[in-house]
């Protein structure tokens, strides 16, 4: 399958952008090419792909028009599209070519570093489950690719349905208050669009990417962001021998005040060590419940997910 890659950066991750680059080479794709989109003034531009200047795009976070700038140059039919701290897995494009050409717009199966899943295979505004990661067998209404997580399209859906890149700005702060309360941004809309346009979403959830950013983690089916940039990592440090019910009052306490990614945190170590304890079950259950209920393969580990790392680091040493 030939494939245009469409990448966009700010330019601020350029060891998280070589290991992009270097995940897309070791597919081994007949047919492809890399169009980098964005500011690269701190990057060195090396051969195997192609720099689409789009500085002031990217200082003002409009997403939308770096995009579209990457997909208008494309050659191939087929355009997988990228952030700059996305990662496919080292059998992406095996299990792509294994799904086979029969999609318009196919989303993969996007892992955090902690096991937990991203907005891959989800819905927004939709009637019956409003803004959630579903399973990978369910359907919904209102499908949508989330950002550049490691989906692709074919040209005829780009050349129908472009980004808007006028009245979606990442940094226009009644766009970003709209979001919060429900309305679109600049990737809802464009699925939206896509729909409208009778555009099929489809997914393949064996087709795996990482979205190599530990700060955020899937509770229930909503991904949150912990606070001040922390990891998975940082319960490493928390004592988890204080009796059960005081470790569940605490993650509560941090869940009733907005720290939810932490307060997952804190009850899935406490499980890990206390398995199928009352006061810790109880609490996760509330968290699920709040959050959209149960998704099914959600394995966090404080350590890190074991194929993410393997992945990773396999990649490090190209």
């Amino acid at each position: 399958m030939d494939i245009s890659f469409v990448v966009i950066t700010n330019g601020k991750k350029p060891d998280k952008l070589s290991l992009v680059l270097g995940a897309i080479h070791h597919q081994k794709i007949k047919n492809y090419e890399i169009f980098v989109a964005g500011d690269l003034d701190k990057i060195k531009e090396e051969e195997g792909w192609t720099y689409v200047n789009a500085k002031e795009a990217a200082a003002s976070g409009n997403l939308a028009e770096m995009r579209n700038r990457g997909c208008k140059l494309a050659q191939y039919e087929n355009i997988l599209m990228l952030d700059d701290d996305m990662v496919l897995s080292t059998d992406f494009c095996k299990k792509l070519e294994e799904h086979g050409n029969d999609f318009d717009i196919l989303t993969s199966q996007v892992r955090l570093p902690d096991g937990t899943r991203f907005w891959d295979h989800c819905c927004y505004q939709d009637p019956k489950r409003g803004h959630t990661v579903l399973e990978h067998y369910e359907d919904a209404e209102n499908l949508y690719m989330s950002g550049g997580m490691a989906w692709l399209m074919k040209k005829y859906v780009f050349e129908k349905c472009q980004w808007d890149s006028k009245k979606y700005d990442f940094y226009n702060m009644s766009n970003l208050a709209d979001y919060k309360e429900g309305k679109h941004n600049e990737d809802t809309d464009f699925a939206k669009r896509c729909r409208e346009s009778g555009f099929k979403i489809k997914h393949h959830h064996e087709m795996v990417s990482y979205h190599d950013d530990a700060s955020y983690t899937a509770v229930g089916r909503i991904v949150r962001r912990r606070r001040s940039d922390r990891t998975h990592e940082w319960t490493k440090d928390f004592d988890i021998y204080f009796p059960t019910e005081a470790i569940a009052d605490y993650a509560s306490l941090l869940f009733s005040n907005g720290y939810y990614g932490e307060a997952a945190d804190i009850v899935r170590k406490g499980l890990k060590y206390h398995y199928m304890d009352y006061n810790l079950t109880k609490t996760w259950e509330g968290f699920e419940k709040s959050h959209g209920q149960k998704l099914s393969d959600s394995n966090w580990d404080e350590n890190g997910d074991e194929d993410y790392l393997k992945d990773i680091n396999f990649y490090k040493q190209l």
